[in-house]
């Protein structure tokens, strides 16, 4: 997709020092999928100037990821930390943060491990109501796999857009990660 400056739906421009600046430009969501849109943003002034596409489950999803993701390289950067980059000349920059993210340092919260099981994992995120859990790639294979097989033996436990998603991830995996899931038994 073409990312032109002047077709972005969002743009800010944030003070750096004396006489720069820096701008963020977000694009508008677009569905990749039923369950996958995506959204890209764009950061000037800080070195990259490579678009970055950021995933959500609709466009309100993938925008607010995207803003938040945008905020969290700005508020991580060296200039942010120094003091240096700034908007309309405070250090709030006015975008979402990422939860934990301290906007007076930059410095993300520390997520904490709760527990492992065998090879997964059920870490605590700061701000974050809910735990992530990480598992290896085979077995999310094989949990999508024994869902699929509920799903069509009993159309009515509404597991057929829980199992899309799932199918949808494992084949972003595939084909952006370089990672090749094994398949299920």
């Amino acid at each position: 997709m073409d990312h032109r400056k002047e077709d972005a739906i969002l743009h800010r421009q944030f003070e750096l020092d004396e006489d720069g600046t820096v701008d963020l430009y977000v694009w508008r969501p677009f569905a990749e999928t039923d369950l996958r849109w995506a959204c890209t943003y764009l950061i000037e002034g800080l070195g990259a100037k490579k678009p970055k596409t950021i995933y959500g489950i609709d466009a309100v999803q993938a925008l607010c990821l995207c803003l938040k993701t945008a905020a969290t390289v700005l508020y991580v950067c060296e200039p942010y930390k120094a003091g240096r980059l700034t908007w309309s000349g405070s250090r709030d920059l006015g975008l979402p943060m990422i939860e934990g993210l301290d906007p007076a340092t930059g410095n993300p919260g520390q997520a904490q491990l709760l527990t492992t099981a065998g090879q997964s994992a059920v870490l605590t995120i700061p701000g974050c109501a809910l735990p992530y859990i990480a598992f290896p790639g085979d077995r999310l294979a094989r949990l999508t796999q024994q869902l699929r097989d509920i799903s069509l033996a009993h159309p009515a436990a509404g597991l057929a857009r829980l199992v899309e998603g799932l199918e949808s991830e494992l084949a972003w995996y595939e084909a952006n990660a370089k990672l090749t899931p094994p398949v299920a038994p």
